[in-house]
């Protein structure tokens, strides 16, 4: 994760992550929406107009329930995952980036 933000920190305005584990009921647990919410309050993001990509059912999950439009990536669990809610399901995370700029301005 450290990694990730130093390699994309011109493109990175911020991370959330849930500290709460599984068992804790947490809101900002995926497949609930909290930190998305969180997020789009915080950055004021325009949630139907934001994409969501995750390797997990969770993730789509998540996205959908906070408005967004969902990309599963096929890398990690997404080869198992179920794709239900997905706008795309995406070979990997350089597909999902191309399948958004093809699609930046459709409406959501």
């Amino acid at each position: 994760h450290a990694r990730t933000l130093e390699v994309l920190e011109a493109v990175i305005d911020a991370t959330y992550y849930c500290p709460e584990a599984p068992e804790a009921g947490s809101s900002r647990r995926k497949p609930e929406p909290g930190m998305l919410l969180e997020a789009a309050r915080d950055r004021r993001l325009d949630l139907p107009r934001s994409w969501m990509i995750g390797d997990k059912a969770a993730d789509v999950l998540c996205g959908v329930a906070a408005g967004c439009r969902s990309i599963l990536v096929q890398t990690g669990e997404g080869l198992r995952a179920d794709a239900s809610g997905a706008a795309y399901v995406a070979k990997d995370i350089a597909d999902a980036a191309d399948f958004i700029l093809k699609h930046r301005d459709a409406s959501p």
